[in-house]
């Protein structure tokens, strides 16, 4: 190997030791491309589960349909006391269960609980898409989505 006039050369160096230095050199731009690839990578893992705004079960205290006119139309669980509020009708006990990829649906019927999964899509923590639906607004209370030209609102209790 001659001298090539690199940093770690020198011209009173031998071939063998030319050959080592370059060697060494070349095994720490892989340990340093290394290094950056594994920053690189665990940068880009997937969000932390506990990082969510909403995760696990809620039972659904009431939900709210807002009509593209302004009209809302209250739904409480059957049984509910309703003095003094607003309603439209009744609706089944329901709880939201929140997963990695799903939305659970479960409602309380006659026969006992109905239980069904949509998909469900984050953005940086946040629910952003459900089923087929985009997320209008999330707080850790409460959660809307657009059904058509309606938006309707999950008021959520934690369980």
């Amino acid at each position: 190997m001659k001298y090539t006039g690199k940093w770690w050369d020198t011209p009173h160096r031998s071939e063998k030791e030319r050959y080592f230095a370059s060697g060494v050199v070349k095994f720490l731009y892989g340990v340093i491309l290394l290094v950056g690839l594994a920053l690189l990578l665990t940068s880009c893992e997937k969000e932390n589960f506990n990082s969510r705004i909403l995760d696990g079960e809620y039972s659904v205290s009431y939900k709210v349909w807002e009509e593209p006119d302004g009209t809302k139309k209250y739904y409480y669980p059957i049984g509910t006391d309703v003095t003094g509020m607003p309603i439209t009708g009744w609706m089944a006990e329901t709880k939201l269960i929140f997963t990695d990829d799903s939305l659970g649906i479960s409602q309380l019927m006659n026969e006992g609980w109905s239980e069904g999964y949509v998909s469900l899509e984050w953005m940086n923590g946040v629910p952003h898409r459900v089923g087929c639906h985009y997320v209008e607004s999330v707080t850790s209370e409460q959660i809307s989505w657009y059904q058509d030209d309606v938006i309707i609102r999950w008021y959520l209790v934690k369980e």
